[in-house]
């Protein structure tokens, strides 16, 4: 029987690194009619470990932007004063929510109307709220814990700006393509995220987003403050990053490259 094999983030990049993983992926190999990963630079992972070219094939990630609409339109978003920046993500060391939290302690000495609201939960979840309880603005830093999808969606919905703080871990592990980049694109929420993994086929800097270079603290300071006190430009690269993820990344568009690819099986 024909398989397909689909690899997404932390199994195409940290557990590569175990020789028996890759054993195993090797040996199934031999019955693979293709694996998919989500990003060229992932692909180029799983090439590196010698599986051959003509079998991996780029299958994006897609939200469903009609789904993500109702959500918007049903919901009675509360609108605060001053300005959100929201982290929707596991807190684990690739995303680097303890920096986001330290850039956003640097910013609030001097801005006084910005917030900060971290979505999420996971091993650094005591890390985070140690920084935000003892950096003196933890009346301004809200860690809410996972929320259900339509929740996170009013939440991003509801702020200005979008982080997503990625970084390769020290053993290794990376990102693959982030879904919740995608879905604040389709919030028209804009986004600063890293040069890091697949990100840069979501986002293309000051066009649609902007990227800093990944654990670099300055040059995310830098970006927030840029987005922060321009109202303009984070409308522009809202804008541009919906109709982005709308044409190239959206559920239909996923769905019809895995139809393609499982009707083009010749069993």
């Amino acid at each position: 029987m024909p398989i397909i094999c689909a690899f997404h983030g932390f199994d195409a990049s940290r557990k590569l690194q175990d020789l028996r993983y890759k054993t195993a992926v090797h040996l199934l190999e031999k019955s693979f009619y293709k694996c998919t990963a989500p990003s060229t630079y992932l692909c180029n992972k799983l090439a590196e470990t010698g599986l051959p070219e003509s079998k991996i094939l780029k299958v994006p990630y897609g939200t469903d932007v009609t789904k993500i609409d109702l959500i918007k339109t049903s919901c009675k978003q509360i609108i605060a004063d001053g300005l959100t920046i929201i982290h929707a993500g596991r807190l684990v060391a690739k995303k680097g929510v303890p920096d986001l939290v330290r850039v956003f302690v640097e910013i609030a000495k001097s801005h006084l109307n910005v917030r900060l609201k971290i979505v999420g939960s996971g091993g650094e979840e005591n890390l985070v709220k140690e920084l935000a309880n003892t950096s003196g603005f933890g009346d301004r830093i809200e860690i809410t814990g996972s929320l259900n999808h339509e929740k996170l969606i009013e939440e991003v919905s509801s702020a200005e700006i979008f982080v997503l703080n990625s970084r390769t871990t020290s053993d290794g592990e990376t990102e693959g393509l982030p879904n919740s980049i995608m879905e604040a694109m389709a919030c028209n929420t804009v986004v600063i995220s890293t040069r890091h993994s697949g990100i840069p086929e979501l986002i293309t800097d000051n066009e649609s987003g902007l990227l800093v270079e990944a654990d670099q603290n300055d040059q995310l300071k830098k970006a927030l403050l840029t987005l922060i006190n321009d109202h303009n430009l984070r409308k522009r690269l809202a804008k541009n990053a919906r109709k982005k993820v709308v044409k190239y990344f959206c559920l239909d568009q996923m769905s019809k490259s895995i139809n393609d690819l499982v009707t083009s099986v010749d069993t």
